[in-house]
């Protein structure tokens, strides 16, 4: 199973990670925690942490992995032309049959990958309700605490038992492949992933060398590689020196610059704390 896991995990460090493979990974992580608590803490609800008013079909009324992920999926609240907001409609039930649906054999013979693929491919793939996953009044406090969910069942779990190692190694595998993929959306969105972002870098430019007419260079982002819809540009760090760098000979120091600028702003902020959430999540929960 270690092997296994190695394997995963060198995978997704190697890959390019496609639009939703964080958040995937995060509620393979919910979950793996949610039947750890079973574990350890058996018919005795009143110590469970995680997704507790989930009401699935389960014996004692417990969760699938479709209900689970049903359950912590947050309401989009989405705005009108005129500023209004309404609230998105909740996606199409999963089927029961969705991949690590089931009994706790099925979910741990169900390669993670597999799961991770085809949620994806749902818009329950993003959204969670922090405290429906463990009681959190938001998105980052819910992960960073989950490793601390994590270890206090494991720390209860009565005796080790294959299932228990089972959970503990695909917690790790997922903790570990969530840190992995929150910095490497700190490196993208700090290149400018983006088109608004892209154009606030080049306004800062534009302001700081006089010139109305300098632009940056760009490319396609990584959702364009793996062929995602939704995909923008983001910016060519050596293209736009390559192109600017006789005609403004400092512009690397200057690109630099009003990178550190921008990654000022919440967004890149929200990347950052969701990169330090992960970390300490897989900190608490004794993974290295």
């Amino acid at each position: 199973m270690k092997f296994f896991s190695l394997i995963l995990y060198s995978f997704f460090l190697s890959s390019v990670a496609a639009y939703g493979a964080k958040a995937a990974w995060e509620k393979i992580l919910y979950y793996n925690t949610y039947l750890l608590e079973e574990q350890a803490f058996g018919d005795d609800s009143s110590k469970y942490a995680v997704g507790v008013g989930c009401a699935g079909s389960r014996p004692g009324g417990r969760c699938t992995f479709g209900e689970f992920t049903e359950y912590i999926w947050k309401t989009n609240v989405l705005k009108n032309p005129d500023g209004t907001t309404y609230n998105a409609p909740k996606p199409a039930p999963l089927p029961e049959n969705f991949p690590g649906s089931g009994d706790l054999k099925t979910w741990l013979k169900t390669n993670p990958v597999t799961i991770t693929q085809r949620l994806i491919q749902t818009k329950y793939v993003m959204n969670v309700d922090g405290a429906k996953v463990n009681g959190e009044p938001n998105y980052y406090a819910s992960l960073e605490k989950i490793g601390q969910d994590f270890r206090r069942a494991l720390d209860a779990t009565p005796k080790v038992e294959t299932a228990t190692q089972q959970l503990v190694e695909r917690a790790n595998l997922a903790v570990r492949t969530v840190e992995q993929l929150r910095i490497k959306d700190i490196d993208s969105f700090k290149v400018g992933k983006g088109g608004a972002n892209v154009g606030d870098l080049a306004k800062i430019l534009r302001d700081k060398f006089g010139d109305p007419g300098f632009d940056i260079v760009r490319k396609d982002s990584l959702e364009k590689v793996v062929n995602e819809p939704n995909y923008r540009k983001q910016l060519d760090y050596s293209g736009t020196i390559e192109k600017y760098k006789d005609e403004h000979p400092n512009i690397k120091a200057a690109l630099d610059d009003a990178l550190n600028t921008w990654g000022s702003k919440q967004t890149n902020i929200n990347h950052m704390n969701a990169a330090n959430a992960a970390t300490n999540a897989k900190l608490a929960m004794g993974c290295t």
